[in-house]
């Protein structure tokens, strides 16, 4: 297990809004630190999240980690009773599948991002592979206190970037992708960027991957 589906009922129409994906996000996000003050997944940011689907009254979204006791101890806690309140509405957890890994050993693996994968403050133009290799070793090494050694992974996408990006300074943008990629190498990298999601602030519900 490397990721859980959530269904929340609680959700009204009336509640429909342009940003409804940002602000579940961001609601989303809030809840979790909270859930987590004073244990040891305090401002853990090994995690990721998909968009938010509204389906028979139901908001449904993945959420994948590389920690299988940080998912179970977040479902947990909405199981207990916390919730998420959405425009004045009580959101609750009503439904949770836990969704197999298919990711075992590969050393190539074809992705889709279920969230827009996003890089800060940085240039892109021809090395967006290169980036994305840099902050998934780090992350990598971060959270298996591990030296960088031979891992390695390369990047490239069957079709052309879709990307978007908002102004920062002349130099710098915020740089925002929605496409599907191919990924090489190392086959503890490639479970992780499963596990975990590709670029910053995964977190915070971006560079989610599922299988292409």
């Amino acid at each position: 297990m490397s990721r859980v589906k959530i269904y929340f009922k609680g959700y009204a129409n009336r509640n429909i809004q342009r940003n409804f994906d940002d602000y579940m996000s961001y609601l989303f996000h809030k809840k979790v630190n909270e859930l987590f003050i004073g244990t040891d997944y305090e401002d853990f940011k090994f995690f990721t999240f998909s968009g938010f689907r509204i389906e028979k009254g139901l908001i449904n979204f993945v959420v994948s980690s590389v920690s299988n006791e940080f998912l179970r101890m977040m479902v947990s806690a909405f199981v207990m009773g916390e919730s998420i309140i959405f425009n004045k509405s009580k959101l609750e957890i009503v439904k949770v599948e836990f969704l197999p890994r298919p990711i075992h050993g590969s050393d190539e693996a074809s992705f889709i991002t279920a969230s827009p994968i996003f890089l800060a403050n940085c240039i892109v133009m021809d090395n967006l592979g290169d980036i994305l290799e840099d902050l998934l070793i780090d992350n990598f090494c971060e959270y298996f206190n591990r030296e960088k050694g031979q891992l390695y992974c390369d990047f490239y996408s069957r079709h052309n970037h879709y990307g978007t990006y908002s102004e920062e300074s002349e130099d710098f943008r915020n740089y925002y992708y929605n496409i599907d990629i191919v990924m090489k190498g190392s086959p503890e990298l490639i479970a992780f960027a499963y596990d975990v999601g590709l670029g910053n602030n995964n977190n915070q519900g971006f560079g989610m991957l599922d299988i292409y």
